[in-house]
C-alpha cells in the first residue's frame, strides 16, 4: 500500500521549499523536479496543498473514526475523506458508522473503503475580507 503519512507530506513540503529557494537563488521562474518542469504558479498550488495536508493531520480510518457529537439522537459529522485517491466531502453517519452521500440519504462507503478522514471543522479558515 502506498499511503502518504504526515511525515511523507512534511518531507515533500520541505523538498519543495528547498527547490523553490534554489530556483530563486538561480533567478529561474521555472524549475524541474523529477524531470517535470513546473512554473511558479503550479509550485505555489502544490505547496499550499502540502501545507494544508501537514497542518490538518488527516486521520487514518484504521486507527480512528469520527465521534458522535451527542447533541441529537441521529447525527452526522461532515468530513473530507480520501477515497480511491480522491478527496471528497462526505458526512459520517454516526448511527450506521459509514460515510453517506453528500445529501445524507444514501450509503457512500464503509470506513474501511476510505483511507483517511478529516472533520470539516478542523480545516483552517481564512479571515473574512472587509
Amino acid at each position: 500500500e502506498n499511503k502518504m503519512t504526515q511525515h511523507d507530506y512534511q518531507r515533500a513540503l520541505d523538498d519543495l521549499i528547498d527547490a523553490t529557494r534554489e530556483a530563486d537563488r538561480l533567478g529561474s521562474k521555472d524549475f524541474s523536479i523529477n524531470h517535470i518542469t513546473l512554473d511558479r504558479r503550479h509550485v505555489e498550488l502544490i505547496k499550499s496543498a502540502l501545507e494544508l495536508a501537514v497542518k490538518c493531520q488527516w486521520k487514518d480510518t484504521k486507527n480512528k473514526l469520527p465521534k458522535k457529537p451527542g447533541i441529537k439522537p441521529y447525527e452526522y459529522v461532515e468530513c473530507l475523506i480520501i477515497h480511491k485517491g480522491e478527496i471528497k466531502i462526505r458526512p459520517w453517519n454516526c448511527e450506521h458508522l459509514v460515510f453517506d452521500d453528500e445529501d445524507q440519504d444514501d450509503y457512500f462507503c464503509s470506513a474501511e473503503d476510505a483511507d483517511y478522514w478529516l472533520p470539516l471543522d478542523a480545516l483552517p479558515t481564512q479571515p473574512q475580507e472587509k
